[in-house]
């Protein structure tokens, strides 16, 4: 797999809700609002909805549940959508964290 050196990539709700993240050179930056012109767009119906589709044990059929319930719009290049949705499997939330709402713990 090919490394990556700069990628900007968004998550919102379908209401424009959300955050942008910015990787490079192996650094991942996260900022509030959206992007100008990020690489991909995952827009989920709303914010819980997102939650339980980023942090499923099983993020492929998540992926694919929700994309065909229409709980999720994909944007973008689908091949660094693709290696973002494999990087999901390996994220642990705490019971106390969303996607768009984080801890202040």
């Amino acid at each position: 797999q090919r490394g990556i050196r700069k990628l900007v990539f968004q998550i919102r709700t379908h209401g424009g809700i959300g955050r942008y993240f910015s990787i490079k050179n192996g650094k991942i930056k996260s900022s509030a609002g959206l992007a100008e012109k990020p690489d991909f767009t995952l827009s989920f119906r709303d914010a819980e909805k997102g939650f339980a589709i980023l942090s499923s044990k099983d993020s492929k059929d998540a992926f694919l549940t929700g994309l065909h319930k229409e709980d999720l719009a994909i944007s973008g290049d689908f091949v660094e959508v693709m290696w973002f949705q494999g990087l999901t499997e390996y994220l642990q939330p705490s019971k106390k964290t969303s996607a768009f709402y984080p801890s202040t713990r």
